[in-house]
């Protein structure tokens, strides 16, 4: 049938199959189409996002790190890096032969050039670059230089162990190495070269042994580096002392006597501190030592028959006498005894001559005198009847001070206490403190000589340059006090017991140590180091180790262990508080007591 002929449906049909086919192909050839687009997007070259850096220092032998920066690109990217010498400016760069990796050790030939480093990243779509910035210039490195000596930690006990710090250098790449010397009790010279060196002694701590007892320690920190050596040497230990748990008896705090020494009234022996090997046991003697006290062992003094336990009565034959208890202690290993101060002369029963408080020496004022900072009150010399009670008021004198009775000065509201914190209102004043002594016959007062006046925290012009003629020994600290040795402090200068402080300060428990910090400065206001503290309450409710010797700072540590009956009742006890220097008498010369309260829980 020819095509003319074919029925009109057919032919219509025959069209629809034609177009339908013809949609069909287009569709797969555009969906082919946009394939091919997706995947020609989805490959890229790489492309940088941040360049890259150099880290490490610009010296000879040191070595420099490069880090690609990051990058975009199909993966996997490959990297390869090529390092460049520069001029100073970071231009006119060429590459340095062989110096392909991730790292490069500066040479000789590139001082007084910068250094860059060109990463190139290559993925199968292509490759990119970028360039790093220079670093510095490089330079030769320099011998170490010391800007703060070494400092040692640790308590200078035969047993205990030192450690020291390397003291904080100017250098690169630099190894240290240490050496500890034993030097006399001066310390030796500053850099330790007239002390023997300690065989095998060369890490950065120490233990110290029987041959450092009664000699003090530094140690040579040595820093090296491709260019040099050189040496900073500590500041001298405290002298080591024979620990207190080997050896024979020693006694570190004398004994002591309490009580009123009256016919008829009792005395109390306290036996004292003392080191050792333990056990030790204590045996008593009372001795009458004569109006004059006898000698301080009191070898010269008469026993009294049967008086050998620790408390003791006085009779009729005592009286106009002066009393010492002598302790033996004995242990394993050896036996020591040691005297009491002399009582007072024993009164007889019924007789008293108590004296009122007598001022011996004007109180005085520590600190800083700028707003904001905190003064301390000394109390000053007394005399008179024990117990003796001290109460503190600040007062506020004017421009010229008021006068020697405080006469023109105001007392300042609720600043009673031996610490006072200066504030804004006495911008411009000289204060002046006025404790008064009290006891159960009466009282006194003195005040002190006024401050200098009181300084805006503003910041004001430079100060000047220190004053060339310091103190023997004296060494600048950091934040710019002036530390100097007890031995530079002589009369009419005196120690001062300045800043306390007691942890915890509320005590609340008898079986933990109560720990004193005290602060020791001179009436110039200088820093005083290798001065001695003691301290014990009063009454005697506290034992300790005895005195310690205040550190480069000034700052003594002392452990006081509560005893039995300390009270924890809200109560405050009171801490009796003595520094002196070694070679003056106990309580004369420069030494200076200081009266402190804690609080207790009530």
């Amino acid at each position: 049938m020819s095509k003319s002929n074919r029925p009109a449906g057919a032919v219509a049909a025959t069209r629809r199959s034609l177009a339908s086919l013809a949609i069909v192909a287009g569709a797969v050839a555009a969906g082919a189409m946009l394939s091919a687009g997706a995947e020609a997007r989805s490959q890229a070259a790489p492309a940088n996002v941040t360049p890259p850096t150099i880290s490490g220092t610009a010296v000879v032998a040191e070595t420099l790190t490069a880090s690609p920066g990051s990058w975009t690109g199909t993966a996997p990217l490959s990297f390869a890096f090529a390092w460049q010498r520069c001029n100073a400016a970071g231009a006119s760069c060429t590459p340095i032969g062989g110096a392909t990796g991730t790292t490069y050790v500066a040479v000789t030939d590139d001082v007084d050039s910068t250094l860059r480093v060109e990463v190139t990243v290559t993925n199968n779509e292509g490759s990119a670059s970028s360039l790093s910035a220079q670093t510095a210039v490089v330079t030769q490195p320099t011998v170490p230089v010391n800007t703060a000596e070494p400092l040692i930690s640790g308590s200078p006990v035969e047993g205990m162990t030192l450690s020291t710090t390397t003291g904080t250098w100017a250098g690169t790449s630099i190894t240290f190495t240490y050496q500890w010397v034993r030097c006399d009790t001066s310390g030796g010279l500053p850099d330790g070269s007239n002390c023997p060196t300690i065989p095998s002694a060369t890490s950065s701590s120490y233990t110290l042994t029987t041959d450092d007892i009664g000699r003090r320690l530094r140690v040579q920190v040595t820093a090296t580096n491709s260019a040099g050596s050189a040496a900073a040497t500590a500041n001298p230990t405290g002298v080591v002392t024979e620990s207190p748990a080997t050896g024979p008896p020693r006694n570190t705090v004398e004994p002591s006597i309490s009580g009123t020494p009256q016919q008829g009234l009792s005395l109390f022996a306290n036996v004292g501190t003392w080191a050792g090997v333990t056990p030790i046991t204590y045996t008593y003697q009372w001795v009458r030592c004569g109006a004059g006290g006898g000698s301080p062992d009191g070898s010269n003094c008469t026993s009294i028959s049967g008086a050998t336990t620790s408390s003791y009565i006085p009779s009729g034959d005592d009286v106009g006498q002066r009393l010492r208890i002598r302790v033996t202690g004995t242990n394993s290993l050896g036996v020591q005894t040691v005297a009491s101060n002399a009582s007072q002369a024993v009164l007889a029963a019924g007789t008293t001559t108590p004296q009122a408080p007598r001022n011996t020496f004007l109180p005085f004022i520590s600190g800083t005198m700028a707003v904001g900072q905190t003064l301390f009150a000394s109390l000053g010399g007394w005399t008179g009847t024990s117990p003796i009670a001290y109460a503190y008021e600040w007062l506020r004198c004017g421009t010229d001070g008021g006068t020697s009775s405080g006469s023109g000065c105001t007392a300042i509201a609720g600043a009673t206490n031996s610490q006072y914190a200066l504030s804004a209102a006495d911008l411009g004043q000289r204060l002046r403190v006025r404790v008064t002594a009290r006891n159960s016959v009466g009282s006194a007062n003195a005040i002190s000589n006024p401050t200098a006046q009181v300084q805006s925290t503003a910041p004001g012009p430079t100060p000047p340059a220190p004053d060339p003629a310091l103190p023997p020994g004296a060494v600048q600290l950091p934040g710019g006090k002036v530390s100097i040795p007890v031995t530079s402090v002589s009369q009419p200068d005196r120690l001062i017991a300045g800043e306390i402080d007691f942890v915890p300060n509320t005590v609340r428990s008898r079986q933990q140590p109560i720990v004193l910090r005290v602060r020791v400065l001179d009436t110039r206001g200088y820093v005083v180091r290798d001065a001695l503290v003691f301290a014990r309450s009063t009454p005697l409710l506290t034992s300790s180790s005895g005195e310690v010797r205040t550190s480069r700072d000034g700052w003594a540590r002392l452990r006081l262990n509560p005893h039995a009956d300390f009270p924890l009742d809200g109560r405050s006890v009171q801490f009796w508080i003595r520094v002196r220097k070694q070679s003056d008498p106990l309580l004369a010369g420069v030494s200076n007591r200081r009266l402190v309260q804690v609080a207790t829980a009530g």
